[in-house]
């Protein structure tokens, strides 16, 4: 997948896909990255080294899967592919502007014919008739509202909202924001901007509430506080370009108004969720009115937040925690109606809001594996469960079936021996899970799966929102020499060395209420990032400085000392 997800657009790179959809197993990263670090004489020494070491079977055709975002970089490196792979005996299918997903998709159905058909088609297909299947007794119940409104980040998750939404045939209304046609990839808008400054992403002009309202189905497809109306910003990237398509399949189930849709802005300029989730507010070029829901994708459409904007336009996010834990709420009540007993928990990193890890064990009375941070642990953990739920908070995340629980789903919607209602349930439990991209992280899947949950709940943004409310929090980066001298265990939660920092953290969090904090190495640079939160946003950003203060003097700090 040629891509830079939610990266500037003038940025480009590649994501490596599994064989069965999924993401590179770890061992073979070390394998990828000493290829591309190869001089270009030894290039063909190195490759004969890793097809010995991996013992892969030359014999056999090869085919790779391609495709690619709307940057403008991407066809040419598209063709760099196309040429390195056919040199060495490969057959290359180009699919062309896809989003991340959608290739995911593709390359399992490829390899695993029972999954569905490998084919944007068939992807479009299978979503939107298990989305249908679920909606067909009405599209609004209680406060849910089929409408939303979509922060495209000017990225591809826009374009395919169209295409979503031709499926969908009126299920949902989602107006799209930074499709792409003006703005830039991720720049002011996007799941990442809307996540870190905690604001609608720019571009949303102010109007009044009702606007909303107008979108909705003229055959009353609201009951109680959903309307099936949304506004996508598309990033400028895929997701806005196969949103069109997307759209026709839905027939009107679902109104979704794409802004960012490419056409005008640049990737992830402004827009994407990443922008979004960043700055904490609405990307450029999409609406501002109050209660609307909308919807931000990233560049290449495998990340996902939500927001909206209260009666006094504030600024208000959904992010990964708020729809892990719906989605969560909502699986446990169907397999309770449907009696069926499986385990299920609800996979997490030390960066999940504190409230939703009390909400998912006290509430919802699930369990919470804290794995540490990156979606390939998340993914891993996810996979030891029956049905195991997982979404960063910056909204890449799908959910996991085991061949265990599909199998008890499949049976249990095709006992006609139950309580009527007990097997409809478990009809709702199949067409979700046909809905979810289990490959991957899916901003266009997981965008449907959230407008089922809260059309089913009857839920309105505010009362989704209203389900636990967030921690205040803070996040800092402190330069140090040697990021190597910070390491951590049990999640990253814990600092075993330096050996006195964590003893020093465990004071500072003592001292406020509900603290917590935590410190870890950046992957890539000599950085040790900090995270803090507590009752108050005073507190959390006090907690914050002093532990920061604590690693810059016991870790080697550099340059200037954080700062109140």
């Amino acid at each position: 997948m040629i891509t830079a997800s939610h990266n500037p657009e003038d940025d480009n790179g590649i994501k490596l896909i599994d064989p069965l959809g999924e993401m590179m197993a770890t061992d073979w990263e070390v394998l990828a990255t000493e290829l591309a670090n190869a001089l270009e004489g030894s290039l063909a020494a190195v490759l004969d080294r890793i097809v010995a070491a991996t013992g892969v079977d030359l014999s056999q055709q090869a085919s790779v899967a391609l495709a690619y975002d709307t940057r403008i970089t991407s066809p040419q490196l598209a063709q760099a592919v196309t040429d390195g792979a056919s040199a060495v005996g490969a057959t290359v299918n180009n699919f062309g502007v896809l989003t991340t997903p959608q290739l995911h998709y593709i390359v399992r159905c490829t390899n695993d014919p029972d999954y569905g058909e490998p084919t944007e088609a068939g992807y479009f297909a299978k979503i939107t008739s298990a989305f249908t299947h679920i909606r067909a007794n009405g599209s609004a119940v209680r406060n849910y509202v089929p409408y939303l409104r979509l922060d495209g980040s000017n990225g591809v998750g826009a374009i395919k909202m169209k295409t979503l939404l031709a499926h969908l045939g009126g299920l949902l209304k989602v107006e799209t924001f930074n499709d792409g046609t003006q703005g830039r990839l991720n720049h002011q808008c996007g799941a990442d901007f809307v996540k870190l400054y905690q604001k609608a992403p720019e571009g949303i002009p102010f109007a009044k509430i009702t606007s909303a309202f107008t979108h909705i189905r003229a055959n009353g497809s609201a009951v109680r506080n959903y309307v099936p109306y949304l506004r996508l910003d598309g990033a400028n990237g895929v997701g806005a370009i196969k949103m069109k398509t997307l759209l026709a399949h839905l027939g009107g189930l679902l109104k979704v108004e794409t802004f960012n849709d490419g056409t005008q802005g640049r990737l992830n300029h402004q827009c994407g969720a990443d922008f979004v989730k960043l700055y904490q507010k609405a990307p450029e070029g999409i609406p501002l009115d109050a209660g609307v829901r909308c919807v931000s994708f990233d560049g290449d459409a495998d990340r996902i937040v939500y927001f909206y904007h209260d009666e006094n336009l504030v600024f208000n996010l959904l992010d990964g925690d708020k729809i892990a834990t719906l989605v969560a709420s909502y699986l446990k009540e169907l397999l309770d109606a449907a009696q069926i007993t499986v385990d299920v928990a609800v996979v997490q990193t030390a960066y999940a809001n504190g409230s939703s890890t009390h909400y998912i064990t006290s509430v919802l009375k699930l369990p919470v594996k804290c794995v540490p941070t990156g979606v390939k642990h998340l993914h891993e953990a996810a996979q030891k469960f029956d049905i195991g739920v997982y979404f960063e908070a910056n909204g890449h995340g799908t959910v996991l079936f085991s061949s265990k629980a599909q199998e008890v789903i499949r049976g249990a919607a095709q006992k006609n021996s139950v309580y009527p209602e007990q097997q409809q349930a478990a009809r709702k439990l199949l067409y979700t899970m046909n809905l979810i991209n289990q490959t991957v992280g899916d901003a266009i899947a997981d965008m449907l799966l959230v407008e089922t949950v809260l059309h089913a709940k009857g839920f309105c943004t505010p009362e989704w929102n209203a389900l636990y409310t967030d921690l205040p929090n803070r996040q800092l980066k402190i330069n140090v020499a040697n990021r190597n001298i910070i390491t951590t265990t049990d999640a990253e939660r814990c600092c075993v060395t330096p050996a006195n920092l964590q003893p020093a953290i465990d004071l500072l969090v003592g001292s406020v209420s509900c603290g917590r904090a935590f410190v870890r190495p950046s992957g890539t640079e000599d950085v040790v990032r900090v995270y803090a939160e507590a009752s108050t946003q005073e507190a959390a950003n006090e907690l914050a400085y002093e532990v920061g203060l604590k690693v810059y003097e016991l870790a080697g700090g550099v340059c200037e000392k954080p700062k109140p």
